[in-house]
């Protein structure tokens, strides 16, 4: 009885194989090379960010050193000046056969260089993901709000001159309002972590689509957070770019926060 329950399983396995549709290996391979260009696109994309978001945490830090010295002077409401290092623009012109994807929403460069010269079909540019989302801008816009453009722009810190009323109006604080010192220290602790939770949020991303590249390449070595901060750390050291020297002490600091990590991916 149950061989014959067994080969009657069988006979109907076999007849609704017959009604698969074969599918093509080469179909695979090119949606498999697809994929790696994503990823590879994703991380390409998400890094300047990262740094970017560094910059504005040294400049957070440095903005805090200034209050903390000052601190008689803002309780008083009395003018000072100070220096510090901030996050520039500066506006690339790149050559006429390539392409920069915009995001006109975000105002953001998303992805360079890119393939895809109509507009009409940015949706298969390298950072959109399969629902069609940008993987790259902060709001991750649908990809009919990106076009091309032939100029993008790069980041770079300058040391600007600032005075207090400056320092009040970046952090949202009204001249005459009562305990200015505590009022701007409470905004700049919030940007310092909105900046931060955001500086994580990448790393992981980064950190996903590295291993996700190891596993298409069919290579078992998964990478934690601490690790890609390692990796970050000497790249700043390689590369000494200038301020690398607080960067790889933000990055420090970030390695000791495990617990932060580990629950990162749980939260939305």
């Amino acid at each position: 009885m149950l061989w014959t329950m067994g080969k009657e399983s069988y006979n109907l396995f076999f007849i609704e194989l017959s009604k698969i549709k074969p599918q093509s290996l080469q179909l695979t391979a090119a949606d498999l090379l697809k994929a790696r260009q994503h990823l590879e696109s994703t991380i390409q994309g998400l890094q300047p960010r990262i740094q970017e978001c560094l910059r504005v945490i040294n400049t957070i830090k440095q903005e805090k050193q200034v209050i903390d010295k000052h601190k008689a002077d803002i309780i008083a409401n009395k003018q000072f000046e100070y220096e510090v290092e901030e996050v520039q623009e500066k506006l690339v012109h790149v050559d006429v056969d390539k392409y920069v994807t915009y995001c006109w929403r975000c105002n953001r460069a998303c992805h360079y260089p890119c393939t895809i010269p109509d507009n009409d079909r940015k949706c298969n540019c390298a950072v959109m993901d399969s629902n069609g989302y940008c993987t790259i801008c902060p709001k991750h816009c649908f990809w009919n709000i990106h076009k091309n453009t032939q100029n993008r722009y790069d980041f770079f810190p300058l040391k600007v001159k600032k005075t207090f009323d400056q320092l009040k109006k970046s952090y949202d604080i009204a001249i005459d309002e009562e305990r200015k010192y505590p009022a701007i220290l409470q905004k700049m602790e919030a940007k310092f972590n909105q900046v931060g939770q955001s500086v994580f949020a990448m790393i992981t991303r980064v950190r996903d689509c590295v291993n996700d590249l190891n596993q298409k390449a069919i290579e078992q070595n998964p990478l934690s957070q601490v690790e890609y901060l390692e990796l970050l750390i000497e790249s700043e050291k390689s590369e000494a770019k200038y301020g690398w020297p607080q960067r790889v002490e933000i990055l420090e600091s970030f390695k000791k926060q495990p617990e932060l990590m580990k629950d990162l991916p749980n939260q939305e």
